[in-house]
């Protein structure tokens, strides 16, 4: 696990030696530093401004954060932040548990370009790139289904043109 302190400031009081080697820095560089150096503007502010909020309610936080490396790369963490509340009830500093999860978002990646590149295999021409008679059928199957449970009628023209093998195999498709 990955683990490091800071105060509300989000400034490192403290860093285990798996922080330093997944994040490419030496512990002295990140001690004394802001959290905020590990940004890597995959989050948008709302992100944070929420987890932040949740913090300093006292309330714990779990999701996932992608960082960035010493060396400009970046890193996914499922991360765990634990507030500390002091003897007045207010948080005075945080714990951040942390498991490298980068390897698994490389897959999920992965996956969704394949699933998306099957997905345009099953729905597009592979030479004009337009949809495909399975795309145009699963169109016109959902245009049906809404005009019937609406109520509403819907008129469907089909045109067939002769010879149309010999248009394509003389001028090209």
């Amino acid at each position: 696990a990955i683990v490091v302190n800071t105060d509300v400031q989000g400034t490192i009081t403290y860093v285990n030696s798996k922080f330093c080697e997944i994040s490419g820095y030496s512990q002295m560089e990140l001690l004394g530093s802001n959290h905020r150096m590990l940004h890597s503007g995959a989050h948008d502010k709302a992100f944070f401004k929420a987890m932040y909020r949740e913090i300093a309610q006292g309330r714990n936080w779990h999701g996932e954060i992608c960082n960035r490396r010493k060396d400009g790369s970046l890193y996914w963490v499922d991360t765990t932040i634990v507030p500390h509340l002091n003897q007045r009830g207010k948080v005075d500093s945080y714990t951040a548990i942390r498991f490298d999860i980068s390897e698994r978002k490389q897959l999920e990646d992965a996956l969704r370009s394949s699933k998306e590149h099957l997905d345009q295999i099953a729905n597009l021409d592979p030479l004009t790139r337009l949809p495909n008679r399975r795309r145009f059928q699963d169109h016109l199957e959902a245009l049906v289904l809404e005009h019937v449970s609406g109520g509403r009628s819907l008129h469907f023209g089909l045109m067939d043109v002769d010879s149309f093998k010999e248009i394509n195999d003389s001028f090209g498709h």
